[in-house]
This record gives C-alpha cells, structure tokens and sequence, in this order.
C-alpha cells in the first residue's frame, strides 16, 4: 500500500514538472498561433522532451487548407474608427482569426449586445450593421456563421481585460460576415451611444502545414487515449487553454511505463477550427483504426482547478483502467 508520504512526494513531482512545462510554453514561447514560429517552438519542445522517454514518437503532419479569410501572421496594430455624436475615435481591434475581410464606412452598431443565437431572430438588425456579442455565452464562430444580413460582429468577453482573441470559424466552417474583438468598455460605450463605425480588415489565405505529434506506449493493441492541443490563440500566451493540457500529458509520458498501453496526441491547430484534430480523425476513420482507441481524454483549460468530465452523450465518471 502506497503511504501518505509517498504520495505526497508522487503529487509534488507531478507538480513541478507541470509548472516547469508551463513556464516554457506560455512564458518563454508565449502565444503559440498557428502558422507562427512560436508554435514551432512548442513543437519542438514537445519532441524534445517526449524523445527523453520511452514511448515511439511519430509525426503525422499535413497542409490543412486554407479556410476563406485566414490570416496569418495576425496583425497586432489593427484599428477601425468609431463616430459617436459628431465626434472620431481611433480604436483598437483584433480581427478573429479565419476572418473575412472587410472595407465598409460608417456601419450602425446594434443597441443590443446579443447574448445567444437565438436573440438573433428575437431582435433583427439592420442590414449591414456591426452585431455586439457577449463572448462565452456563446462561441463567436457561430455569430459569425450566422450573423447575416449584418455587416460584421464584434465581441468582447465579459470581465475579461483588453481584446480577447477569437476564432471566425471552426470544424471547416464558413464564415458569412467578418469578425473582431473590442474591449468590454469600448463595446458597451457603442451600443449605449449609437455608434456608427468604419472597419478595414485585408486577409491572407495561404495553406497551413499542421504537425500533429503522436506517442505509443506498449503493445499494437486497443488502447486509452490522451489528447491536448499545443496552439494558442493569437496575442494570448495560452498558459490555461491550452499549454495546461499539455503539461499534464508531458508530466503523464515521463513516468509512463513503457509496457502499459497508451497513446498520446499532440494536436496542432486547433483555435483555427479543429484542424489538427480533424485531419488525424478523418486518416483514423479511413483507414478503418477506430477499434485502436479504448476511449479518449482530453485535458483542455485544466490550470484554474476546474474538471469537467464530457463524454460522447453525457457526463459521467473516469473510466476505472484510467486510474
């Protein structure tokens, strides 16, 4: 039986190889966005150091095509011109990766900031006009799939400072209308004042090359499966989402046995819209490998202590052979 104390001592390992990957990820790379020389970095951190183990690495890399608007390497020094009663402000924006793009003068912003799809038909907009949305209450993505006739959205995350990154598509959909980020402040203070705005954003479509990373541990058998993504947003050092999945999966390799079965993933582009994840999926389901994999864990935004457990259909414990 394992002793308290040797527990203890188990948990600070544990520990201190989690905070030490963090620190490289998120404070020596920083923001990982995909097509970056940053995440090259990561990526060859993470080769380095699972190549210190005993578990058979394998790359499997491939071009992602370009989704329609995306631009890359972002642009940190975007703005638009805000009019609010008679008067010009220069703003700062930062356009959602995967954006269309867009040249319009003087759009409406809406008086409402949407907080749901559904308010979408509850309270029409003007055609043409800049949808305010409350980032977190629903994915951006999705206002900017659906936002037509309007002319663009905006969104901001609530008490979140400065602008929060986001994504204009995902899972290869396509945007119908272009999207940035304000801060809370700036948006609240359009919607309150009748603003009227003038945007310009020019994109760049070019395909990606992805670098999903894979590590096997025991047999050729059926197997657990632990998966996280090692991209970031743009201008966001992702040390919680998702440099904190990471960590743990590296911390998990270090001390794998290297009999036990497991395999390991490393997925590449996921914050432009699942694109690594989705190419290794649909190799998986081609090749007919499905039964490789006994079920599937992913670790995503695990640093704040919170532990949602999500499984095909509903919620429910760990399985018991994790343990």
């Amino acid at each position: 039986m394992t002793s308290a104390t040797e527990t203890e001592d188990t948990f600070a390992v544990y520990r201190d190889r989690i905070g030490a990957h963090l620190h490289k990820l998120a404070d020596e790379i920083g923001p990982r966005a995909i097509g970056t020389p940053e995440l090259a970095q990561a990526a060859d951190y993470i080769v380095e150091v699972v190549t210190t183990t005993k578990g058979r690495l394998s790359n499997h890399e491939s071009v992602a095509p370009s989704l329609p608007g995306t631009r890359l390497p972002l642009a940190q020094d975007e703005s638009c011109v805000a009019h609010i009663s008679g008067k010009q402000k220069k703003v700062a924006i930062l356009p959602g990766v995967s954006t269309l793009p867009i040249s319009a003068e003087l759009m409406p912003v809406t008086q409402k900031i949407y907080s749901s799809i559904d308010e979408f038909e509850a309270f029409p907009f003007e055609r043409g006009s800049v949808v305010v949305i409350a980032g977190g209450t629903f994915h951006e993505s999705e206002a900017c799939e659906k936002a037509e006739p309007a002319g663009a959205v905006a969104w901001f995350r609530e008490g979140h400072p400065g602008l929060y990154s986001g994504t204009c598509a995902r899972r290869a959909s396509v945007p119908k209308v272009a999207g940035f980020a304000v801060d809370e402040n700036t948006a609240r203070h359009w919607t309150s004042k009748n603003a009227v705005v003038s945007v310009e954003i020019d994109v760049e479509q070019r395909d990606i090359q992805l670098r999903n990373f894979v590590v096997d541990f025991g047999p050729d058998e059926t197997k657990p499966c632990f998966v996280a993504h090692y991209d970031s947003k743009p201008m966001c050092p992702g040390e919680n989402d998702n440099a904190s999945g990471v960590a743990v999966l590296l911390a998990m390799i270090k001390s794998w046995p290297v009999e036990r079965p497991a395999r390991f993933i490393f997925f590449d582009g996921e914050e432009a819209g699942l694109l690594g994840s989705t190419q290794y999926v649909n190799d998986v389901v081609a090749g007919g490998r499905l039964d490789e994999f006994e079920f599937i864990v992913c670790p995503d935004s695990v640093g704040l202590g919170e532990m949602h457990l999500y499984s095909a259909d509903n919620f429910g414990p760990f399985p018991e052979s994790i343990l």
